[in-house]
């Protein structure tokens, strides 16, 4: 009897054998991209099914072809495919728009702006105390150096409320671990964010495997195969593979939502929690920025909270 997996492995391949030509064609070339790509097997597989799937209804479509190469065609694509996985849920449908703005990217077309007001955006809920705990159990799973880079990454999202390309651009200068332990964050937001107490123990565990191979300060804090700087798209192909072994919807989005939330749930005021995110607060003048010691108070106190 054929196992569940090997059902879905042939439905998979049947899928893509009865895509048009040119639909085919791209696909095959972002499976050519996902292959050289620093990601887990899984991920690969979990974006390589999904985009599958969503060129099998893209076929269904009028001009499919079109979708793969003009903008406007592709934003009604997406648009249409989201409507069609509408009783799926947010989450659900938020996972499979990942692995599909991923395929246009490849494609030269930038991610889909479909279903999205990008002046308004639908704000990511923050994960419960249950899926907290349900990721919590899967970080230290396969090997000690794979599971430690898990748990900074991670960490970094959870209780600095770093991004994906913030994690990316991270060298080891920019995580001052003694003293007034603390992230130098670039990019678009820069700041600089006290390292929260839970956050600690998981860089010190991520320095010790990564000063084995190259101690220099400038040197990537979270390097890819050939030395250089693990792409924005490997570090959250990181934290969705947690959430696929844990059964959790995981992203970018929600644990900088999380962390967001374990800020205001201690009592921080807007300016603090603007200055640890990088957004700025509602106010039409912003308030003089708060001092070092005002920040590390603030993540400490979430520290006391379950």
């Amino acid at each position: 009897m054929l196992t569940q997996s090997l059902l879905a492995e042939e439905e998979e391949r049947d899928i893509v054998a009865a895509l048009p030509p040119a639909l085919r064609q791209a696909l095959e070339g972002y499976e050519a991209a996902l292959a050289d790509a620093d990601l887990s097997g899984n991920t690969r597989r979990v974006y390589r099914s999904r985009v599958s799937n969503f060129l099998a209804w893209l076929a269904e479509q009028p001009d499919a072809a079109a979708a793969l190469t003009d903008p406007h065609r592709r934003n009604r694509a997406v648009d249409g495919y989201q409507q069609h996985l509408r009783d799926q849920g947010r989450a659900a449908i938020g996972s499979v728009r990942v692995a599909i703005d991923d395929f246009y990217r490849h494609l030269g077309l930038g991610g889909a702006v479909a279903g999205r007001d990008p002046a308004a955006p639908v704000p990511t809920p923050a994960l419960t105390p249950a899926e907290l705990e349900a990721v919590d159990a899967v970080l230290d799973a396969g090997g000690p150096d794979e599971a430690a880079r898990r748990r900074a990454v991670v960490g970094l999202m959870r209780y600095a409320g770093l991004n994906g390309a913030e994690i990316s651009s991270l060298t080891i200068a920019d995580a001052v671990l003694v003293d007034d332990a603390r992230i130098a964050v670039g990019g678009v937001r820069p700041r600089t964010v006290p390292v929260h107490p839970r956050l600690t123990p998981a860089l010190r565990a991520w320095r010790k495997v990564r000063d084995r191979v190259d101690a220099a300060p400038d040197a990537p804090l979270f390097p890819n195969r050939t030395g250089g700087h693990l792409s924005s798209r490997s570090v959250t192909g990181i934290v969705q593979e947690v959430g696929e072994r844990a059964g959790v919807t995981l992203s970018p989005a929600a644990l900088h939502a999380t962390f967001a939330a374990a800020l205001i749930a201690a009592g921080a005021d807007a300016a603090v929690v603007a200055a640890l995110t990088g957004r700025r607060p509602d106010d039409p003048v912003p308030p003089p920025a708060p001092s070092p010691a005002a920040l590390r108070t603030a993540l400490h106190r979430t520290a006391r909270r379950p």
